[in-house]
């Protein structure tokens, strides 16, 4: 495998090892969006870059920028397994303690 073929959630500070997808990539779920499918992501989605998971965004590289019309689940690679950080579409849920 390459070293240009590597998806990170982080920057590495090399040119080769970027965070996420390129942009110019197209995604299956984008093609299928654009032929009249409906799609959604759901669980772990651990390729967005750390300093985009906010509230604030950036959005594009967040499951609904890849084509996904829905998204159910947390962008990080890991989280807490009692008090999971959770994503509905481009909003985090803050769940109440004790639930």
């Amino acid at each position: 495998m390459k070293a240009d073929s590597h998806i990170f959630p982080y920057l590495q500070g090399f040119p080769v090892m970027m965070a996420g997808y390129p942009q110019v990539q197209v995604h299956l779920q984008k093609f299928l969006r654009d032929n009249g499918y409906n799609n959604f992501a759901v669980g772990k989605y651990g390729i967005t870059p750390d300093e985009d998971a906010t509230d604030a965004g950036p959005f594009d590289r967040w499951p609904t920028g890849k084509g996904f019309d829905h998204f159910f689940g947390f962008l990080g690679s890991q989280t807490d397994q009692i008090k999971p950080d959770l994503v509905d579409d481009q909003a985090m849920l803050h769940l109440m303690a004790g639930i």
